[in-house]
């Protein structure tokens, strides 16, 4: 029994120490391409790239790691879609506000969720307007789903107002869900309908 404990610890050792000794960022780049080559093979008619960078305050990974992993096969993809004739639309929740700079330098045209919990709408609109479209903004995390008929009427009016010069689509800043007030999603609807949107 000790002999077999020492062997697994032998072999647990040395793996360690081969591991170590390599750069295992190899391995996951490959990975990461594959999903760029998978992404493109379903001709799809509205291309839109979904892969969340961020969380509500921070992001899982640094600007650096993300421009290393991330961006090279972005850029590909962004690239192939562009070459296409078609628009480039993403879906990624949580504060990433850093990256649009790098996105709109490779091909971006329009960012999803525009989520009001960690993005400051009424400064990144003007921002960007011209350079990339934003389309959310109506909060599913506050406003739509627990907030009143009027609160509702009073952000959507405020939102179209922001958005009046361009750069901006209308919506939900993500899906409307199972505990939103069927009257709070009608009054949404009518404040844009009356905006004849």
């Amino acid at each position: 029994m000790k002999k077999k404990l020492l062997l697994i610890f032998i072999i647990i050792i040395c793996s360690i120490s081969v591991f170590a000794q390599k750069d295992l960022t190899k391995y996951v780049k490959p990975i990461i391409g594959s999903q760029t080559h998978f992404s493109l093979s379903n001709g799809n008619v509205y291309p839109c790239i979904a892969l969340p960078w961020g969380m509500n305050h921070w992001a899982p990974q640094t600007y650096d790691v993300w421009k290393e992993f991330i961006y090279p096969y972005l850029k590909k993809v962004y690239e192939r879609v562009r070459q296409a004739g078609k628009f480039v639309t993403i879906h990624s929740c949580g504060d990433v506000d850093e990256l649009f700079d790098d996105l709109i330098a490779i091909g971006l045209n329009s960012f999803n969720p525009f989520q009001p919990e960690v993005m400051d709408i009424p400064k990144i609109l003007p921002k960007y307007r011209g350079r990339l479209a934003f389309h959310g903004g109506l909060s599913m995390q506050k406003t739509l789903p627990f907030g009143t008929k009027e609160e509702v009427i009073n952000e959507s009016e405020r939102l179209l107002e922001l958005g009046r010069d361009g750069g901006y689509i209308f919506s939900p800043s993500h899906a409307v869900e199972s505990d939103t007030s069927i009257e709070n999603i009608l009054a949404f609807i009518e404040v844009a309908q009356k905006q004849h949107l």
